[in-house]
């Protein structure tokens, strides 16, 4: 069964077998295009690929082009005019659509109106516009996640800052081994000098040296069995530090 409706003043024929055929020639005219342009597409290669492989049918039972008669131009199946409608114009594809199944239905297909036609695109572009709030959504849960790894991290990039800054400093123990003692032992001696104490196991100077750039506190990052990242700073001293050290060693001091 052969039938014709108009589409924007254009004759579109569909013909009904055990499935819908649709002239993509007239389909393409009422646009301006051509149903080879978009055969010649390799999107649309593929998609004629796959759509054989799933209905275990030949390329010429999707497209035919037929010459002659009443029936010239290029036919496509309902899965193939449908594809190729919506790269015409997605409220077309959607008018095509139900053509299709009224005929498939009823034997008979209605002419939508105009009003129609953009009332379905108005819902087409609503529905995208829902869509593209939800991959916003998306994206801000991402960025999200993504600024709390960056949290996470902050503490961990300070650190390797910080050692790598600490490459030309000393620490407490090879500065002791150089004045034939030992950390410990230097700490304290510093201590009862006023010169540093201890606070929450790191040792610092005393604001009548502090300042002077003789040491530098090291960041010390770990994870606490929650999960948590704890810090245990380290002390290193500078090589004005040291000479500094080394000077009091000179005075008898230490």
């Amino acid at each position: 069964m052969i039938q014709t409706f108009n589409y924007n003043n254009s004759d579109i024929t569909f013909q009904k077998g055990s499935s819908v055929m649709v002239n993509a020639t007239e389909m393409a005219k009422s646009f301006g295009k051509s149903a080879t342009h978009w055969l010649r597409n390799q999107q649309a290669k593929d998609y004629l690929d796959e759509l054989s492989k799933l209905r275990i049918c030949n390329l010429d039972d999707l497209v035919q082009v037929r010459h002659g008669g009443s029936d010239n131009g290029t036919w496509m199946h309902e899965d193939v005019a449908i594809e190729f409608a919506r790269w015409l114009s997605p409220a077309f594809a959607i008018w095509c659509n139900d053509r299709i199944k009224e005929l498939m239905r009823d034997g008979v297909t209605t002419t939508a109106t105009d009003d129609e036609a953009i009332i379905k695109a108005i819902e087409i572009l609503h529905r995208r516009i829902e869509e593209g709030k939800r991959c916003i959504e998306t994206q801000q849960a991402c960025i999200e996640t993504q600024s709390e790894q960056l949290r996470i991290q902050a503490p961990k990039v300070a650190y390797y800052d910080a050692a790598m800054d600490s490459s030309a400093t000393y620490s407490t123990t090879a500065i002791a081994k150089d004045l034939g003692t030992n950390a410990q032992a230097l700490n304290q001696k510093l201590h009862v000098l006023g010169i540093q104490f201890k606070r929450n196991g790191t040792w610092f100077l005393y604001s009548k040296y502090d300042g002077k750039d003789y040491i530098k506190v090291i960041p010390q990052y770990y994870t606490r069995a929650d999960g948590t990242m704890g810090n245990n700073p380290q002390t290193r001293w500078t090589e004005k530090g040291r000479q500094f050290l080394l000077q009091l060693r000179k005075e008898g001091k230490l």
